[in-house]
């Protein structure tokens, strides 16, 4: 699976004016989710893609951002949940 990342909204986005990582994780505290240290280097790793990356390339990025790797299931978890309040989209590059 690949996403396309970066300050680009995604079809749908709920979100209008500023898109930035504190805005994405205001959203996500809004639906009762704690922000913890692997949840925010999720979202800072897709901000600073320059180009859709994979689920593995998103845990390795967020892993060096937050200096403890979020296991894979944490990350993909963190993406169907970023995908519903359209903030990221899936794309099949293949």
């Amino acid at each position: 699976m690949k996403l396309p990342v970066g300050t680009t909204k995604a079809k749908g986005s709920h979100f209008s004016g500023e898109f930035h990582p504190d805005v994405i994780l205001a959203a996500l505290r809004t639906q009762g989710m704690r922000v913890t240290r692997a949840r925010r280097a999720i979202v800072e790793a897709l901000f600073r893609a320059e180009s859709p990356i994979s689920l593995m390339e998103l845990q390795t990025r967020a892993g060096e951002i937050a200096k403890v790797r979020p296991d894979y299931a944490r990350v993909f978890r963190m993406i169907v949940q970023l995908e519903s309040l359209g903030v990221v989209e899936k794309v099949n590059l293949q």
